[in-house]
């Protein structure tokens, strides 16, 4: 499965949401006339820049909250937005090529409720940003690689050896570190792919319902508690498959510690 992406088209299915507004009496109440129409968001990438669109109606009532999945978050007001245009955008750039999980959130000004949070996984692979000078390194999935930078910013390989692999590893051990990275609006957690031996593919199961082909993804969990996570690899050239499983403690760093 190919994550994929837009570029440049915004076009999406439209989620309809109520907008809860606070009435004389101080209660909330449902506003027809305030109904929202409110779409997924589209992005377009730029070396390692991303621009994010939200196609949606304008309203003053209404915050976006951004988490680019690299551990920086931003607020987007629409009262900063042109009305003519109808969608919000804002760009970030990231530090270093890999899958990131990016989640847009909406939350009523007033009430502070949360409207609708959509998360999408976005790759950036621009070849352009390393040299690709020939100075072979063996990554640990027993993969050969032209150099130590598209094995680990390309690739997301970060164990190798110089030099190319001398022979293919049949024997296929999978592994992998996880770590929560960020605990606003969930728990944003980090997941690193140690397996070793020869395998060109990886399927995560993070025991929610969600899955992955990223190598080393990040994935956000709407609340602790222990999940069955799940790492398969396998080898197109050894037909090979090997699958790790085990039960992680996803939970608060404040709860982890006691």
């Amino acid at each position: 499965m190919k994550i994929s992406y837009y570029l440049g088209i915004l076009c999406s299915t439209l989620l309809l949401i109520q907008n809860n507004v606070l009435a004389e009496d101080g209660k909330h109440n449902i506003d027809e006339r305030d109904t929202l129409y409110i779409s997924d968001y589209n992005y377009e990438i730029a070396g390692l820049s991303v621009t994010y669109h939200n196609p949606t109606a304008a309203s003053d009532s209404i915050d976006i909250f951004w988490d680019f999945g690299d551990g920086v978050t931003s607020k987007k007001f629409y009262q900063q937005i042109n009305t003519q245009k109808k969608f919000a955008t804002i760009t970030h750039t990231y530090k270093a090529m890999g899958y990131y999980q990016t989640c847009m959130t909406m939350i009523h000004s007033q009430t502070k409720e949360v409207l609708a949070t959509k998360c999408q996984y976005i790759e950036l692979l621009t070849p352009d940003l390393c040299d690709w000078t020939w100075e072979p390194v063996c990554g640990c999935d027993n993969q050969t690689y032209s150099n130590s930078c598209v094995a680990e910013d390309f690739h997301g390989v970060y164990s190798w050896t110089k030099g190319e692999c001398e022979q293919t590893i049949m024997d296929l051990e999978v592994g992998y570190l996880h770590e929560v990275i960020d605990e606003t609006g969930g728990l944003l957690t980090s997941f690193t792919n140690t397996s070793t031996g020869n395998y060109d593919a990886f399927i995560w199961d993070f025991g929610d319902g969600s899955f992955s082909d990223a190598r080393n993804p990040k994935h956000l969990y709407k609340q602790e508690g222990i999940y069955n996570i799940c790492l398969t690899v396998t080898s197109e050239l050894t037909q090979q498959e090997a699958v790790r499983c085990e039960d992680v403690n996803i939970q608060h760093s404040r709860l982890a510690d006691d």
